[in-house]
């Protein structure tokens, strides 16, 4: 197939993500019609198409003239390379269906965590539900994949109640426990225990930069880390020299 219709429909797929990253946190139909965030008007089809709309308008709406958001193009842009790597990866149509929505889903729960530090449950529960329906059908392992799913959770709940015993307040919320137990669920048990390790690591770093360390109060999207790390282990796996030198 080629790659350029490949990188088309992911771009497409990449828009459609971007309605659920607008519209699920603050509780709108995913089926009506594209309309303007500033003045709502209804956005014309050949105002809405991916990544070219936004550059031939400049980054601004025809209606209104307002700024669009740079997040648009962003986002369409990483999944359709998301989508012609899960393609290039792919065993066979069930695998790249897999793949594909794996990343579909990190993708849109990274924004919206960041964003609105949420984690709705329709996107976790999804992910739990892929990983384990598809390794129970294809993966002789699906045990690994399921101490995965269980014991992500179990992680999180604990660290969370150590964090709340000696701190007096929660750390992180039902989002990434749900979050952390999909990604079990797809990687298997041991790439779990690593996704959170290496989150951790990316949010410590983030706390440094941004100039947080001293704000106590400070809240962080840790979802978004938790998928940043298991997409990137999801790639590594799929380099085996890179690998099989970590591993």
């Amino acid at each position: 197939m080629n790659f350029f219709f490949i990188f088309i429909l992911g771009l497409c797929f990449g828009s459609f993500i971007n309605v659920l990253i607008y519209r699920v946190p603050i509780g709108l139909s995913i089926l009506t019609s594209s309309q303007c965030i500033y003045c709502k008007k209804k956005i014309l089809i050949f105002d809405n198409i991916p990544v070219l709309s936004f550059l031939l308008l400049k980054g601004r709406t025809r209606c209104c003239g307002k700024k669009i958001k740079i997040q648009y193009p962003i986002v369409e842009f990483i999944f359709a390379l998301s989508f012609i790597y899960s393609f290039y990866f792919s065993d066979d149509i069930f695998n790249f269906i897999f793949l594909s929505m794996f990343f579909f889903i990190l993708t849109a729960i990274f924004f919206i965590d960041w964003q609105h530090l949420i984690i709705p449950h329709v996107f976790s529960w999804s992910l739990i539900a892929i990983g384990l329906i598809y390794n129970f059908i294809f993966n002789q392992q699906i045990l690994d994949y399921l101490f995965g799913a269980i014991l992500g959770a179990l992680l999180v709940l604990i660290t969370n109640g150590i964090y709340f015993v000696t701190k007096k307040k929660q750390g992180m919320g039902m989002g990434d426990v749900f979050l952390l137990s999909g990604i079990g669920g797809c990687l298997g048990l041991v790439n779990c225990f690593i996704s959170f390790f290496w989150a951790s690591i990316l949010a410590t770093f983030y706390i440094i930069f941004s100039g947080q360390l001293s704000n106590l109060q400070a809240k962080i999207a840790f979802g978004s880390f938790l998928c940043l790390a298991a997409a990137s282990l999801m790639i590594l796996n799929n380099f085996y020299s890179l690998s099989n030198f970590f591993y």
